[in-house]
């Protein structure tokens, strides 16, 4: 009897994970996406051109591990994770250290409603969609100079002051653009 209860409780737990990966992948219209190790190093190696200080801000941060590669590649930087699926949002967490990691947090909740206006650095996995309706946001709330590392997906109508081919599996693209510059009208 004390099995069954174990089982059913355990594929119960299961279920709630499941469902509430896919509620939010729905809602948000993609799936929590890991990105590449070879991806991140060169994230991190685009950003180390320039002196990164401030705070660098994960927009969708997923399972987290960019974060805590930029946490580690930046100590001076204060590196905030921005992830609104409950599940991802807690494994990253965990996996992170528990919070032990003091220039790295992460936060629950919509980026739409996040404010910007500290961001020195922003870092994004987004779907086209995401990254269009992000353009005003990012236009009212950061400051020039701002710099986006997006992974994939360019922002419409702006022009890249950098763009790195990875190729591989995905035919990878890092797209880099400072706010303020380098962005057609």
């Amino acid at each position: 009897m004390v099995e069954a209860v174990t089982v059913i409780m355990i594929l119960g737990g299961f279920g709630c994970v499941v469902v509430s990966i896919v509620y939010f992948s729905i809602a948000n219209g993609i799936s929590p996406m890991p990105s590449t190790p070879k991806t991140v190093r060169a994230m991190i190696a685009l950003l180390n051109e320039g002196e990164i200080g401030g705070q660098i801000l994960e927009l969708g941060s997923g399972w987290g591990h960019v974060a805590v590669a930029l946490a580690m590649a930046f100590p001076s930087a204060k590196v905030v994770a921005i992830e609104n699926s409950w599940i991802p949002f807690w494994v990253s967490w965990l996996l992170s250290g528990a919070g032990l990691r003091k220039n790295l947090s992460f936060q629950r909740a919509d980026f739409y409603q996040f404010p910007l206006v500290e961001a020195d650095v922003l870092v994004c996995y987004l779907f086209p969609g995401a990254m269009d309706r992000l353009q005003d946001k990012i236009l009212r709330e950061c400051k020039d100079g701002c710099i986006i590392v997006s992974n994939t997906f360019a922002m419409p109508g702006w022009t890249a002051m950098r763009q790195i081919r990875l190729g591989g599996l995905w035919n990878t693209h890092l797209y880099v653009y400072r706010v303020g510059e380098n962005r057609t009208e």
